[in-house]
């Protein structure tokens, strides 16, 4: 048997996707998995030629951001997972993700020294509406070259908001700020009352407890696991599960 890591090219986007669905998630298209290519690192695991695993790291300032490693079921269990964990991280010092709340996959990342640290919410609700609609304005935060990434799939950018509205629908991918409950009812009230809104909120963040009296329900979680002394910044209240 023959294994080697490499890095990814755009040839191995269609089996990275089929890798992922595997692991239930659907963020795999060929944009995104550019982005994580370009912006850091999306490397491959090739068991006798066949691609089994694939992850991808990009940084966040001096820390590396797991974003994605999923393992195909044909070889899950065989330690491919902590190895190309190893190569992600391979010369970093610092580092998170958020993980699936597998026992496997946090044991993984518990022996790369990234512990759990707190839960991410995943919550749905309703927007409100009654209000007017958002007017496009520079973003004052950090991760540019993210909320361009988002921007250029749609995405409605603010000086402290980016969310994507679709057909009744709108998925909000990051909220930095002070005031983040008035920069989410903002979002609320400027889209129609009925359209299903998705955001991702860190627990311990106050604007989860507010979303839950807003009538958010919890649809899933992950775990953030971190090396020593990284933390969330404050003031970031949604973020996206993957890119953070």
């Amino acid at each position: 048997m023959k294994s080697a890591i490499r890095r990814a090219t755009p040839d191995d986007h269609a089996r990275v996707a089929e890798i992922a669905a595997e692991g239930d998630s659907t963020d795999s298209d060929p944009a995104y998995l550019s982005f994580v290519a370009e912006a850091g690192h999306l490397l491959c695991s090739e068991i006798d030629g066949q691609v089994v695993a694939f992850g991808g790291v990009v940084p966040v300032g001096e820390i590396a951001m797991v974003t994605d490693l999923f393992v195909a079921r044909v070889a899950r269990g065989s330690g491919v997972g902590g190895r190309l964990l190893q190569a992600l991280l391979h010369g970093q010092r610092r580092s998170m993700t958020f993980s699936s709340k597998s026992d496997a996959a946090l044991a993984m990342y518990r022996r790369a020294g990234m512990e759990p640290q707190g839960r991410l919410l995943y919550l749905s609700g309703m927007a409100i509406g009654g209000s007017q609609e958002l007017v496009e304005a520079e973003w004052q935060h950090g991760r540019i070259d993210l909320v361009r990434y988002f921007a250029a799939r749609g995405a409605l950018v603010t000086s402290d908001s980016v969310a994507t509205p679709g057909s009744g629908h709108l998925r909000v991918h990051r909220l930095v700020g002070e005031d983040a409950v008035g920069t989410c009812e903002r979002l609320l009230t400027a889209f129609d009352a009925g359209n299903t809104v998705d955001i991702c909120v860190p627990e311990a963040h106050p604007l989860a407890g507010w979303l839950a009296k807003a009538g958010f329900a919890e649809t899933d979680h992950d775990m953030l696991c971190c090396s020593a002394g990284v933390d969330l910044p404050p003031d970031l209240a949604a973020l996206h599960p993957g890119l953070a």
